[in-house]
Protein backbone atom coordinates (compact mmCIF):
# COMPACT_ATOMS: atom_id res chain seq x y z
CA UNK A 1 0.00 0.00 0.00
CA UNK A 2 1.22 3.48 -0.74
CA UNK A 3 1.74 6.24 1.66
CA UNK A 4 -0.01 9.03 1.15
CA UNK A 5 1.67 12.14 0.29
CA UNK A 6 0.75 14.54 3.34
CA UNK A 7 2.31 17.04 4.65
CA UNK A 8 3.72 14.81 7.10
CA UNK A 9 5.11 12.67 5.09
CA UNK A 10 6.69 15.58 3.08
CA UNK A 11 8.26 16.73 6.23
CA UNK A 12 9.76 13.34 6.96
CA UNK A 13 11.36 13.08 3.41
CA UNK A 14 13.19 16.47 4.30
CA UNK A 15 14.36 15.22 7.69
CA UNK A 16 15.68 12.33 5.67
CA UNK A 17 17.61 14.46 3.09
CA UNK A 18 18.88 16.78 6.20
CA UNK A 19 20.12 13.48 7.90
CA UNK A 20 21.68 11.99 4.97
CA UNK A 21 23.69 15.02 4.27
CA UNK A 22 24.48 15.19 7.56
CA UNK A 23 26.20 11.78 7.03
CA UNK A 24 27.80 12.60 3.57
CA UNK A 25 29.79 15.09 5.01
CA UNK A 26 30.98 13.42 8.25
CA UNK A 27 31.65 10.29 6.43
CA UNK A 28 32.86 10.99 3.40
CA UNK A 29 34.93 13.69 2.08
CA UNK A 30 32.22 15.10 -0.24
CA UNK A 31 30.58 18.32 1.16
CA UNK A 32 26.53 18.41 0.62
CA UNK A 33 24.56 21.55 1.56
CA UNK A 34 21.12 21.96 2.30
CA UNK A 35 18.89 25.27 2.75
CA UNK A 36 15.44 25.21 3.49
CA UNK A 37 13.49 28.15 2.99
CA UNK A 38 9.66 28.25 4.94
CA UNK A 39 8.87 32.01 3.44
CA UNK A 40 9.33 30.49 -0.34
CA UNK A 41 8.73 26.62 0.94
CA UNK A 42 11.57 25.75 -1.18
CA UNK A 43 14.18 23.30 -0.48
CA UNK A 44 17.88 23.55 -1.96
CA UNK A 45 20.46 21.23 -1.88
CA UNK A 46 24.18 21.13 -3.64
CA UNK A 47 27.37 19.02 -3.41
CA UNK A 48 30.74 19.00 -4.29
CA UNK A 49 32.00 15.43 -5.08
CA UNK A 50 35.62 15.02 -3.31
CA UNK A 51 34.70 18.16 -1.40
CA UNK A 52 33.91 22.02 -1.55
CA UNK A 53 36.11 24.19 -3.86
CA UNK A 54 35.26 27.86 -3.64
CA UNK A 55 36.75 28.39 -6.95
CA UNK A 56 33.61 25.64 -8.57
CA UNK A 57 30.37 25.46 -8.93
CA UNK A 58 28.73 22.19 -7.24
CA UNK A 59 28.73 19.24 -9.26
CA UNK A 60 25.34 19.17 -8.33
CA UNK A 61 22.49 21.29 -7.56
CA UNK A 62 18.25 20.68 -7.07
CA UNK A 63 15.74 23.65 -5.68
CA UNK A 64 12.57 21.81 -5.01
CA UNK A 65 9.18 24.61 -5.03
CA UNK A 66 7.37 22.36 -1.88
CA UNK A 67 4.39 24.08 -3.39
CA UNK A 68 3.82 24.54 -6.38
CA UNK A 69 6.15 21.23 -7.89
CA UNK A 70 3.39 18.37 -8.89
CA UNK A 71 6.33 15.43 -8.67
CA UNK A 72 7.88 17.26 -5.32
CA UNK A 73 7.95 13.45 -3.91
CA UNK A 74 9.77 12.42 -6.54
CA UNK A 75 12.29 14.74 -6.90
CA UNK A 76 12.73 14.32 -2.98
CA UNK A 77 13.28 11.06 -4.20
CA UNK A 78 15.72 11.54 -6.76
CA UNK A 79 17.81 13.86 -4.31
CA UNK A 80 18.06 10.91 -1.42
CA UNK A 81 19.52 8.35 -4.11
CA UNK A 82 22.27 10.82 -4.99
CA UNK A 83 22.77 11.52 -1.47
CA UNK A 84 22.85 7.74 -1.03
CA UNK A 85 25.28 6.99 -3.69
CA UNK A 86 27.59 9.95 -2.21
CA UNK A 87 27.27 7.72 0.92
CA UNK A 88 28.09 4.66 -1.11
CA UNK A 89 31.07 6.66 -2.32
CA UNK A 90 33.63 6.89 0.08
CA UNK A 91 36.25 8.57 -2.02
Amino acid sequence: MKKKRTRKNLDGRIKQIMGLALRVNRETKHSVFVEFSGHIDALMVSASVGGYKSEEYPDYSQIVWLKIESDVFARLSEIRAKLNSLLRDKK
